[in-house]
């Protein structure tokens, strides 16, 4: 990850993230219909600066 948090800052580090999802099938027989999902991130380094950062997201889709 690159953390540019502030202006003088520009450092590089290596970390690790986790990452978690679960979600919904509402397909019928056939295949067809939507499937509903939702997820978050989170993620850090092991540098002096430790940037962070989370994210949280929904995801659907639509099979024919």
């Amino acid at each position: 990850m690159n953390d540019r948090t502030f202006s003088d800052t520009n450092e590089w580090g290596i970390g690790i993230t986790f990452h978690l999802v679960g979600g919904l099938d509402f397909r019928d027989d056939l295949g067809s219909g939507f499937k509903v999902g939702v997820g978050s991130e989170v993620g850090t380094t092991f540098t002096e600066t430790t940037p962070q950062f989370f994210s949280a997201h929904i995801q659907t889709a639509y099979y024919f």
